[in-house]
């Protein structure tokens, strides 16, 4: 999905979403990150599976900057 410049402002993540019973989560997030290069946006993985809540994974500085902008760090 291409994001304009103002969207991208907004959510500046390249999500990619799985909804598979089961999943590689590394390679899975790699193809996040491959979407998110050439634009640089941060990766965030979605994945989900029957009867089980959705999950979203990042990677960790990327989670900690997230919260530290939330003033809760």
């Amino acid at each position: 999905m291409l994001l304009s410049p103002a969207a991208r402002a907004v959510f500046p993540y390249a999500v990619e979403a799985k909804n598979v019973e089961s999943l590689n989560v590394w390679a899975a997030f790699t193809q996040a990150a491959a979407n998110g290069t050439k634009t640089r946006l941060t990766p965030l993985l979605c994945i989900r599976r029957n009867k089980q809540e959705p999950l979203v994974i990042l990677r960790l500085p990327d989670f900690l900057a997230l919260v530290a902008e939330r003033g809760v760090l």
